[in-house]
């Protein structure tokens, strides 16, 4: 390999940075260089072999390569601006001052390998850097360094650029178009391809905003992006819950929101340019064939609007498809050919804190939307964006609502929920629905329960440990949960939930998320269609009695049904089904029997105020029953009746509430027996 004046600075530098040697001492090492001549560009420069280089693969404002370090920061970046000519420089100088108000940009003149050009410093990034517009004969490049100090040894590589006549057009490489791009960063996809187990991988960030993906059994780390591209804000809030990043279905680009609000990135894994495709952080959604995203934009005293972007194979400008009120939510259809939104309302239901929310489906290519109807969230629910489609398309579910949606007609039916067996606020269901992991009272415990009554409990400690934030389950052999707080530098460990064994995997680092979204395991389930029947109520001679040793209450159930306490609600549930969804989740058929039971308090003096608002300013059927020696009222949801309910007063300030799923179901009778054995002993 020939020494340049680029080999040859780097060595003098590294001559007088570590003194002259004498005779007999050790030499420096040989430094390696790679060559490089780029026929259209007309550029030729040699780097070390240990920098990472990336060439253009698709078509961006300015054509040409990055070099970036061993861990993906830019050193530097050469572009020829094909679009301009040397008499609108000024115009591109002007255009980029202006694009960074409030900052000092100091414009220099100087020259490169004896070409005049214009240097302006500092440009904001996570390290502030050098951008310099530079003209050579007809043409002008725009070159981006790494720092906004340009040293001797920053002007030794600059100078080591060598400009030379083009062989080449640029038409000749055919480029796609990337759309949409503004200055790109480095690419610090490493050679060769990805050989990572992605089944049991996940993905973090480092303070430098560089996302990498972590391989749980070998402990290797995948670089994906460079520095910047995901930096934390230092707010008390899990903000990758609500603007996730998210894998493509062929697992080939991220979609990738800065947590602190800030621009929206596009990383192509397969070694391109990343694309800023949005100034702000968007909730963006896959279609199933990896080729676009949909994502809405809140209004200014306006509907907000909902987007498709093109990705792939070219980056293409986003498309305004439907103006919407305050969108929550949205989801694919299994098909790509529609998108589900939930869009509030801002109307409350009657004599209560719930919200109306609409569930609407917009055609992907023309913008149609069709209401689904209405359902009603909580203020308080954490679930509010959640939508899913059935893997045949023909339902919509609205977690928050509970309410599964028909696409073929105006009818709905219920979801029912898994109830947690512990009260923790920060609990996982495995993805086999045997067991759950929580965390106890104290924040540093983690323990292991099975879902069936006679599986003993699993204790986990942890070594030097402040506080749990969250546990997720790559699959049923592996439990990853992080400590410390919310946004900040957090560790990750590995549970065995087997023997309870511990291992710290990394520290010093943020959570985005794991590789394989839970969401996209969840979402589009088919319901089986070998589900089990659903087992008969039996005579009622056969039937149990349950019994609330504290209200002082019992009643009669099936004997083969299942009847647990929901540990987080204190809620009694009563069911003829099981859970086969890895999330929890089921709708309900006609022949289905979900019945809850819950206790509260209200003031005496309240009393009749409460009932008014939250039972017959709702139901459009009241009737009035008598059982177990009370007075009560049984009635339906004058909106959406999803379930049936009875509301019994009892002594003092207590209050009995009964909800059965669905409203109206094949098992009409074993409810009325069930009310009809209901006794209280006050």
């Amino acid at each position: 390999m020939r020494w340049t004046k680029l080999a040859m600075a780097l060595a003098l530098l590294a001559l007088l940075s570590s003194g002259c040697s004498r005779a007999g001492e050790p030499q420096e090492e040989t430094i390696t260089t790679i060559e490089y001549e780029n026929p259209v560009l007309g550029v030729r420069i040699e780097y070390p072999d240990h920098w990472r280089f990336s060439q253009d693969e698709y078509l961006f404002p300015t054509y040409g390569f990055t070099l970036s370090d061993e861990l993906g920061a830019l050193i530097l970046r050469v572009g020829w601006a094909y679009s301009a000519s040397p008499d609108q420089v000024d115009d591109l100088i002007a255009r980029t001052v202006e694009g960074n108000p409030g900052i000092n940009i100091q414009r220099t003149g100087m020259t490169v390998s004896g070409y005049e050009g214009v240097m302006l410093s500092p440009l904001p990034g996570i390290n502030p850097v050098t951008c310099i517009y530079l003209t050579v004969d007809d043409r002008v490049y725009e070159i981006w360094y790494g720092s906004e100090d340009v040293d001797a040894e920053s002007w030794a590589l600059l100078n080591s650029l060598q400009f030379e006549t083009p062989q080449q057009s640029l038409a000749s490489l055919g480029l796609e178009p990337a759309g949409g791009m503004t200055s790109p960063l480095p690419v610090t996809i490493p050679t060769p391809p990805m050989v990572i187990d992605t089944d049991a991988a996940f993905l973090l960030s480092d303070r430098d905003g560089q996302i990498f993906l972590f391989d749980v059994a070998t402990r290797e780390r995948q670089v994906l992006s460079s520095p910047g591209v995901y930096l934390p804000a230092p707010v008390e809030t899990w903000a990758h819950l609500s603007t996730p990043v998210r894998l493509s279905p062929d697992a080939t680009r991220l979609v990738v929101p800065q947590p602190d609000g800030g621009a929206t990135w596009l990383l192509d894994l397969n070694g391109a340019a990343p694309s800023r495709i949005a100034e702000y952080a968007l909730s963006a959604t896959w279609a199933p064939d990896g080729r676009r995203i949909a994502f809405y934009i809140p209004g200014v005293a306006t509907p907000d609007t909902l987007y498709v972007q093109q990705v792939s194979p070219t980056l293409q400008a986003a498309r305004p498809l439907a103006q919407l009120d305050k969108i929550i939510g949205a989801a694919w259809s299994p098909t790509g050919a529609q998108i589900a939104a939930a869009v509030s309302t801002g109307e409350l239901a009657e004599g209560g804190t719930d919200a109306y929310v609409e569930i609407v489906v917009v055609a992907a290519e023309t913008g149609e939307v069709r209401s689904l109807g209405r359902a009603l969230m909580s203020p308080t629910s954490a679930l509010a964006r959640d939508l899913a489609w059935t893997a045949d398309g023909r339902e919509v579910w609205y977690l928050p609502g509970q309410v599964a949606f028909s696409t073929d007609d105006a009818s709905f039916r219920p979801l029912a929920a898994r109830p947690a067996p512990v009260s923790a606020h920060v609990l996982a269901f495995s993805p086999d629905g045997s067991c759950v992991a929580h965390v106890a009272a104290d924040q540093r415990t983690v323990w292991i329960d099975g879902i069936a009554p006679e599986t003993d409990r699993l204790t986990v400690h942890l070594r030097d440990v402040t506080s749990v934030s969250a546990l997720f389950w790559v699959d049923p052999e592996h439990l990853l949960l992080t400590t410390a707080a919310p946004n900040q530098p957090t560790a990750v460990w590995q549970v065995d939930p087997e023997t309870g064994a511990s291992v710290e995997l990394c520290d010093d680092v943020y959570f985005v998320g794991l590789w394989s979204d839970p969401a996209h395991g969840y979402t589009n389930v088919a319901p089986s269609a070998e589900r089990a029947p659903l087992p008969d109520p039996g005579p009622v001679e056969t039937w149990q009695t349950y019994t609330d040793e504290v209200l002082g209450s019992s009643f009669d159930y099936p004997a083969e049904w299942e009847l647990w306490e929901d540990a987080r609600t204190g809620a009694i549930i009563l069911s003829n089904f099981t859970f086969s969804r890895p999330d929890g989740w089921v709708a309900l058929p006609d022949e289905a029997f979900w019945m809850t039971v819950n206790h509260i308090h209200v003031p005496a003096q309240d009393m009749a105020r409460w009932i008014e608002n939250n039972v017959h300013a709702q139901a459009d059927r009241v009737e009035q029953v008598h059982l177990g020696g009370y007075d009560g009222l049984r009635w339906q949801r004058a909106t959406l009746p999803l379930h049936e309910s009875v509301t019994i007063p009892l002594d003092g300030d207590d209050i009995v509430i009964l909800h059965r799923y669905p409203a109206a179901s094949t098992h009409d009778a074993v409810f009325d027996h069930l009310l009809n054995s209901l006794e209280f002993t006050r």
